[in-house]
């Protein structure tokens, strides 16, 4: 029987850290490597948070923090100096931890 998580506690299921331009520079993961490369995905979300970011400047609307995906996954966006940083974790949405991620 597989034991599903708590709906409100959160799990972080991987960590991806970029340069500014997004290189990846770093992927963490919970559970073992996905068919998914790693590299490709960081340098996707890189491309969707730059996209967000200068779509909706233009209309007074800050960076973007996090987006959602499905019913319980949930992509954190941090953004330093030199280095973006995401978080995706499983659980329901979190304000401190969004808060957390991008200072």
């Amino acid at each position: 029987m597989v034991e599903l998580p708590h709906p409100l506690r959160r799990t972080v299921e991987h960590v991806y850290l970029t340069d500014s331009g997004g290189t990846p520079l770093v992927h963490l993961s919970r559970t073992l490597p996905s068919d998914k490369d790693p590299d490709l995905v960081a340098s996707m979300f890189t491309a969707i948070q730059n996209f967000m970011d200068d779509s909706f400047h233009s209309m007074g609307i800050g960076d973007v923090r996090s987006i959602e995906m499905g019913d319980r996954h949930h992509v954190a966006f941090g953004r330093g100096h030199a280095l973006l940083f995401y978080v995706v974790y499983r659980g329901r949405e979190s304000n401190h931890l969004e808060q957390r991620v991008i200072h």
